[in-house]
Parts: C-alpha cells; structure tokens; sequence
C-alpha cells in the first residue's frame, strides 16, 4: 500500500501569533511500517531541535490504525518530548483515546494535552 504524505516530517507555521508544529501521522490507514518510518522522522526532527526549544505540538492521527503496539510507541515518543512541550493536541484518535491518556498518566506525563475531533478546535485551543 502507498502513502501519499508531505516531504517534511513536521510542519511548522504560524497561528494567531504562536509557532505551531504539525505533525501528520495521518491516512496510513493500516501501513504500520510507513507510519513508524514516519514517527522516527518525527522524532529525529524534535531531537535536533529540542535543546534549545519549547513546542505547541499538533499531532494528526486520523484514519491510521492505532494497534496496542503503535500506541506505546507514540507515548514513549510524547514522552521523550515532555521537557519541551508546553501543550499537545491529539487529533482523531477516536476509540483510542482512553488508551492515549492511560498510557500517559502512566508514564508520568503531565503536560497539558487534549483530544479533537476537529482540527481547528485543536488550533484554537494551542494558542
């Protein structure tokens, strides 16, 4: 199965004033290797630049199979991050939303966070 997918792993713009980093895990529907080839690219992007950096993160999971395994995966790569996060919106995890938050109250992470159906509402609630 291809992916069609942007040739940058996050996307950074701008919303009412505030730097927002798009991460788009999104539409790879069952293509678990893709969207792992793509979450280490992902991870790779905020390493490099997490020394010296705080992020507003909008993180897009709709239409892409979250298995238990990809899940943790995800969490652990949140967590990583958690020093330099100062907000994440999680967008269409639908059914896999309890999971998400189980697994970060678990691990610790206490950031604010906060799921979405709709892409805009998680702007607007970035800023």
């Amino acid at each position: 199965m291809s992916v069609i997918e942007s040739r940058y792993p996050v996307l950074v713009f701008s919303f009412n004033n505030c730097e927002l980093h798009g991460c788009h895990l999104d539409g790879y529907k069952d293509n678990s290797e893709a969207l792992l080839n793509r979450l280490a690219l992902i991870d790779k992007y905020f390493e490099s630049k997490s020394k010296v950096r705080r992020f507003r993160i909008w993180l897009n999971v709709d239409d892409s199979f979250l298995s238990g395994a990809m899940i943790e995966r995800i969490v652990q790569s949140i967590v990583r991050l958690e020093d330099n996060i100062i907000k994440i919106a999680i967008i269409g995890a639908g059914n896999n939303k309890r999971k998400l938050e189980k697994l970060l109250k678990k691990s610790g992470f206490i950031k604010p966070s906060c799921y979405f159906s709709d892409a805009e509402a998680a702007k607007e609630w970035l800023v």
